[in-house]
């Protein structure tokens, strides 16, 4: 029987050059086949001067113990592979050196690397699984969703028989094409952060594979992200505020209503549809922004006293606690807003009316979004009058619940905002 991962029980070697390591041990996790069985050793290392834990499953072209659902197979490969690695551990190699080939021809024995056969389909199930419990449950949902597109694409271009480790890098450029042309907003064309966020998801996949030996290669590598356009989130002037709030008010209170968690909570789009009613503490004037809904992490954001009259009038304690706030009923329901685009529509008409009736001059830069950047802006100035900017800066990111300056100040970055010191002490030339 093989050996078992145990403290006890296990041997130390010592090297050519009086280095201590511990000497490789099989790990079969009981025989489970479904998990990457592998040769867990430690080595030693300089820099750190202590030992380091690692683990090694194959060695390309020669050992791929875990391609076999063969436990015999497996336990012979890993065998070699511990033998190896205690060979090499005796003449000081380290891993982050090359792995000598030349060195243990002897030793090893000469693989041609297997095709493998899982049909792409039934591979990308697989990976997605493996996924599911390292993602959060927020993205591994956005996954899921592009995958069964990736998947549809397959279907419509009969290459869904393909064999996984047959798909290729023509494949997936194909595929990228498609979301370009159709996967944009109302089925226009997509932008290139579009294309990008699903090239990036399809190497996230393709990994898995590799790293779990459905496929060789991820076909995905060396395709390049194409250069993506930084929109800017336009600030609105104290006036543009008022006729937004006069006209929403009028027109479009529920958009009035979602737009005060903008302002007021600093609370991004999504985390504002994301938002259930278990979420909000009026008793204690809190809002629990939960973990899978944060961009970040979990937190506690104050509810001011504007927010909380708003949030009063919008349901009672009787109210079902998974209620959403935000539905399409315009009260709290079982069933979110699926799409931020919403609420940016009707923020859409406001600013053709206003260009058609006010004279004013919006651009696609003027966005929803942009209200969060106005009211932080405003705090700012603000707190200038009586703070220095560092000072402003710090106090503003307990408020904004931005981690570093360099993300605030994307917000603060409107450089009109206030005028340089006088800096005439500064010159060492005249003329």
């Amino acid at each position: 029987m093989t050996q078992r991962l145990k403290k006890v029980g296990t041997k130390w070697g010592t090297s050519e050059n009086g280095k201590t390591y511990l000497k490789p041990v099989l790990v079969d996790h009981n025989g489970d086949l479904s998990k990457q069985w592998h040769v867990y050793y430690k080595y030693w290392d300089d820099d750190k001067q202590r030992l380091i834990k690692a683990r090694k499953s194959s060695i390309p072209g020669h050992l791929s113990p875990n391609r076999s659902q063969d436990p015999k197979v497996r336990y012979e490969e890993l065998s070699i592979l511990r033998d190896v690695l205690e060979r090499l551990l005796k003449l000081d190699w380290v891993p982050n050196k090359k792995f000598p080939i030349t060195k243990l021809q002897d030793k090893l024995p000469t693989k041609v690397p297997e095709e493998v056969s899982v049909n792409i389909i039934d591979a990308i199930g697989q990976a997605l699984e493996l996924k599911k419990s390292e993602a959060s449950p927020k993205y591994f949902k956005m996954l899921s969703w592009r995958m069964e597109n990736f998947k549809e694409f397959l279907i419509n271009n009969n290459l869904d028989h393909l064999i996984a480790d047959k798909l290729s890098r023509k494949h997936i450029l194909a595929y990228l094409k498609y979301v370009q042309e159709s996967r944009g907003l109302n089925g226009q064309i997509a932008s290139n952060k579009t294309r990008n966020g699903y090239l990036g998801d399809l190497s996230s996949i393709f990994n898995t594979m590799v790293a779990h030996e459905l496929i060789l290669i991820n076909p995905c590598t060396k395709i390049k992200k194409l250069q993506e356009k930084t929109g800017r989130h336009v600030p609105y002037s104290s006036e543009d505020i008022i006729l937004f709030s006069k006209w929403s008010k009028e027109h479009s209170p529920y958009l009035y209503k979602y737009t005060q968690l903008i302002a007021y909570a600093f609370l991004r789009p999504k985390e504002i549809l994301d938002l259930q009613l278990k979420d909000i503490d009026l008793q204690n004037r809190v809002i629990k922004l939960r973990r899978e809904s944060a961009k970040v992490d979990a937190v506690t954001i104050p509810i001011i006293e504007p927010l909380f009259i708003t949030l009063s009038e919008m349901f009672t304690e009787n109210t079902p606690k998974h209620y959403y706030l935000f539905t399409l009923d315009e009260k709290p329901g079982p069933k979110r807003i699926a799409q931020t685009r919403y609420f940016s529509r009707r923020f859409n008409r406001w600013k053709e009316e206003m260009t058609e009736k006010n004279n004013r001059s919006f651009t696609q830069d003027h966005t929803l979004y942009g209200i969060r950047h106005t009211f932080i802006q405003n705090i700012f100035q603000e707190l200038r009058k009586m703070m220095t900017k560092n000072e402003a800066e710090f106090k503003l990111m307990t408020i904004t619940r931005h981690r570093t300056i360099d993300a605030l100040r994307k917000y603060t970055r409107d450089y009109s905002m206030e005028l340089a010191e006088d800096w005439s002490n500064k010159f060492t030339l005249r003329f």
